[in-house]
């Protein structure tokens, strides 16, 4: 008989009749018909015969057929038959059979088939299969060897997902049918393994070649942007996780060049801006000795920030748009009486009417009035009568204009006196590469220029350092290239606290004093010199919102929000609503009101106190809504009236600081020069959305924190050398930190979540409304003898007005910038060309290196010396004369006080 009569046999003319089956002993016995089963028996047994015959086993013909002999792989009729079995499904039952063959009804022994040697193949396909996708994958994974911030943030959990699922299918299925049971599966619709099984695919390329380490690299970055202990890392780097602690350490030094590199390639083409501050560091040991002692430090942190091109086109020709300026300022300081172009009280009066105040004043009050629960639902929130002022000059905000910054090394300089600053400044320069020849070159001719800004102190001295080098050699010498300017981060807080003292009064009183007991306010006592300026703000802010709710209940003559919700929302438009807000502005919350009650035969000075306070603290809410808007037209037009209320108010630093500004915009310098200052030098938008700026000494003091207490020096036998080195890379690590949050979705700490204060707000108001401090009512405040606070703004113009202040300050100013020489360039050491090498010293003398002067060369430099020592005995001369004026003014103010 031919086999394949055996494989294939011809049916049987007279079929076979079909018994019924046998009932089986066992349940898991193989249910097949019993006809069906004895055909199959005959033809398996005549197959296994016909082996037999030929000396074949079932083995040995399965793997003959299937690829095993060579002679069987090219023949034809094999072929054919090798096609139909594969094409057959039968082979998976196959393949399940000999894993676990069925249970018989026979008893004994279960079979135990080819179990073994099936999972041992199938364990070692499988691992090849899932090996060679691994490779794939992981082959994504190598990061190249400098770490950068570039680099780092281009790495995503979506990317390494979808990397995963079209390089290594089989791996990712196999995972994620590892990570969660087909009931999880099926029931949790959000949450999902892929994070999971994305992780565990970097672990095992990392343990397999430790250079794929794209995700360890971002963790331990990460990490490290959080302060993570170094035996924490330690112990996430053996779970393969991140790099070791040394890797991360290697690789600040990697991320702070790279910083340094992008700092200095924007420098190519473009301009930056500079803020420096001081800062504190404490130093700890462990084991204290004479010279290894626990102490603090202070030093200078500096940050530079990428301005615009149109900044940059205009301070590259500053030279020539300066010229014409500074003749000017030699023209009026030759004057002896006051010049035309010199700041006048008119001026400052003249732009007072610029700012709108009572424009904003009126929106302020409505916003309190739609912020508060009663009115959520009000139907005209959205009407165009209720919009806010449009802004003067309002900056851009989006993804494009948003602050670029580099944190320079903190230096253990400190910037208080003039030669700190001075040191300050040559180290900045340095560490920007701007210190080279040809950078000063620049710099000294005016093809460049740097805004450099930061507190009043910051501000005073290094405008102060150039007044002193007035007659220098050179422009870069003198400092002609450094445009200071002030920080309004520093004016908000000096606001605060002057808004703070002048109404805190005692708690007897009806000042800010009452309401701090009432509140139980902690930080805020009598006796306390500096509260947190954290504390003064959300306490001026609350109060702000009492006091506004109270007056929309005097205005309305109802007794709670609630029925005046009740009233107003009835009305067809708002006008009623706006009506009331302009009675609260014109009749309790502006000067114009205190006139208004002056006037009265009879004064309620508790009434008088609550108007100024109102008008006050709505003046300060403006400011930082102004800020936060980023209407750098409104903060200029505002200026005039903080130069008044810092005068009346005592801080006389910051109103000379301000009239010095005002005086600079309006006839020191042409309208790009103060413009480049007021749109790109005041406020930053580090985020870019809109209604996010803040001021860009704020933006230093954010990272100053993040150098003092993010990345405080406290690992035993820290150094300056270490802060220096790590500060640069700081920015790099919040972003990264940053980055890594939005991958992992990681929302806890983001942000700062503030409790409600609807509770401070009742207590308040019903405070406010007990002693009617509204209402005009001398007979029910008759204990007050007189006004509880001081109008800071009417007392500073009174000032202004009747005093000789501004002369004054004139003629301080005179003393220095009355000899600005601006004409001279001399360099002491010329630049040496580019490609150009310096003279090679002769060896036989001694002072080779020095280079040989003729005598006309030493008359000139002895000349120039003698002009500096002039100059310095100058600048010393008129220090000590400025610091006799001041003490004199100084005690004059006393003697006025006390007399």
């Amino acid at each position: 008989m031919d086999i394949q009569d055996l494989l294939t046999p011809t049916p049987n003319p007279s079929p076979r009749p079909i018994h019924p089956p046998l009932p089986s002993s066992s349940s898991r016995s193989a249910k097949q018909p019993v006809g069906l089963s004895e055909s199959k028996l005959e033809q398996v047994k005549a197959v296994l015969n016909c082996l037999g015959e030929q000396q074949l086993t079932v083995a040995g013909f399965l793997h003959a057929l299937l690829w095993g002999d060579p002679a069987c792989v090219n023949d034809g009729f094999t072929k054919i038959s090798r096609t139909k079995f594969c094409a057959d499904p039968i082979p998976p039952a196959i393949l399940n059979n000999l894993y676990q063959p069925p249970r018989t009804s026979s008893a004994g022994q279960i079979s135990t088939g080819a179990s073994a040697v099936v999972q041992a193949w199938a364990l070692s396909r499988t691992q090849g299969t899932l090996e060679k996708e691994l490779d794939a994958f992981a082959k994504t994974l190598k990061h190249p060897e400098r770490v950068s911030e570039a680099s780092l943030t281009s790495i995503s959990m979506d990317s390494l997902a979808n990397d995963l699922v079209r390089l290594a299918p089989r791996l990712e299925s196999f995972l994620r049918a590892l990570a969660q049971t087909r009931v999880q599966a099926a029931s949790n619709t959000r949450k999902t393994p892929t994070t999971l099984v994305t992780t565990m695919a970097c672990q095992l390329a990392y343990s397999r070649n430790v250079n794929h380490n794209k995700f360890q690299q971002l963790i331990s970055v990460y990490m490290k942007s959080k302060s993570v202990p170094s035996k924490c890392v330690e112990l996430i780097h053996h779970c393969g996780l991140s790099m070791s602690y040394s890797w991360t350490s290697n690789a600040i030094r990697d991320i702070r060049d790279a910083a340094m590199e992008e700092l200095h390639t924007w420098l190519v083409d473009n301009s930056i801006l500079i803020l420096h501050d001081n800062i504190r560091l404490v130093f700890k040991v462990q084991t204290q000795r004479v010279n290894n002692q626990t102490h603090g430090d202070n030093g200078t942190a500096s940050t530079a920030i990428a301005l615009p091109a149109a900044a940059h086109a205009v301070l590259s020709n500053f030279g020539e748009l300066m010229k014409p300026k500074w003749a000017e300022r030699r023209a009026a300081f030759a004057q002896e009486s006051p010049p035309i172009r010199m700041l006048s009280v008119k001026t400052l009066m003249d732009s007072l009417c610029a700012a709108r105040l009572r424009d904003s004043s009126v929106h302020n009050i409505i916003t309190i009035l739609l912020d508060s629960p009663e009115f959520s639902e009000y139907r005209h929130r959205k009407h165009p009568d209720l919009a806010p002022p449009p802004p003067i000059h309002a900056l851009p905000a989006g993804p494009a204009h948003r602050t670029k910054q580099w944190m320079l090394g903190v230096v253990p300089i400190e910037e208080a006196t003039y030669s700190g600053n001075i040191q300050v400044v040559e180290e900045i320069l340095r560490q920007t590469g701007l210190d080279r020849d040809d950078a000063k070159v620049k710099l000294a001719i005016g093809n460049a220029a740097i805004p450099w800004g930061g507190d009043q102190l910051t501000e005073s001295r290094l405008k102060i350092a150039k007044w002193f080098r007035a007659r220098d050699i050179n422009g870069f010498e003198r400092m002609d290239w450094l445009l200071t300017f002030f920080g309004w981060f520093h004016v908000v807080m000096v606001l605060a606290n002057t808004i703070y003292g002048s109404h805190r009064g005692d708690s007897k009183g009806f000042g800010l004093a009452r309401d701090i007991g009432l509140l139980h306010i902690k930080g805020l006592a009598a006796n306390k010199d500096k509260p947190m300026f954290h504390t003064i703000d959300d306490f001026l802010h609350i109060e702000y919102r009492a006091r506004t709710r109270t007056a929309w209940l005097w205005a309305s003559g109802t007794t709670t929000l609630k029925h005046l919700f009740q009233s107003l929302n009835k009305d067809t438009n708002p006008s009623h609503l706006r009506q009331l807000a302009e009675k609260i502005v014109d009749e309790r919350a502006s000067s114009s009101a205190l006139v208004t009650l002056g006037d009265h035969s009879t004064h309620d000075h508790v009434l008088e106190g609550s108007v100024t306070l109102l008008r006050d603290l709505d003046f300060y809410v403006h400011l930082q809504k102004t800020i936060q808007e980023g209407d750098v037209g409104q903060l200029q037009a505002l200026i005039p009236h903080l130069i008044f209320y810092f005068k009346g108010g005592g801080n006389g630093n910051y109103c000379k600081m301000m009239v010095e500004y005002m005086q600079w915009h309006l006839y020191e310098v042409p309208p790009e020069i103060s413009e480049v200052i007021r749109n790109y030098c005041w406020l930053v938008n580090p985020s870019g959305h809109p209604g996010h700026f803040h001021p860009a000494d704020e933006l230093q003091e954010h990272n100053i924190c993040d150098t003092k207490d993010t990345h405080a020096p406290i690992r035993a036998n820290a150094s300056w050398d270490y802060m220096t080195n790590i500060s640069p890379a700081i920015p790099t690590f919040n972003r990264v930190g940053d980055h890594v949050d939005q991958c992992f979705h990681l929302i806890h700490g983001s942000q700062h979540t503030e409790p409600d204060a609807e509770a401070d707000l009742q207590v308040l108001m019903k405070s406010f409304e007990e002693a009617k401090q509204l209402d005009h009512n001398p007979l029910w405040h008759g204990s007050a003898k007189k006004v509880p606070c001081k109008d800071l703004f009417l007392e500073g113009l009174d000032e202004f007005q009747n005093t000789h202040y501004l002369r004054d300050w004139w003629d301080e100013r005179k003393i220095y910038l009355a000899h600005h020489d601006t004409s001279s360039q001399v360099f002491d050491n010329p630049p040496t060309p580019s490609g150009a090498k310096p003279p090679a010293p002769h060896l036989d003398d001694d002072f080779a290196e020095f280079e040989e002067t003729r005598g006309e060369d030493f008359l000139n430099e002895l000349t120039q010396v003698m002009e500096r020592v002039e100059t310095e005995t100058f600048a010393v001369d008129a220090e000590q004369q400025l610091m006799e004026m001041r003490i004199e003014m100084r005690r004059q103010s006393t003697a006025d006080m006390y007399r």
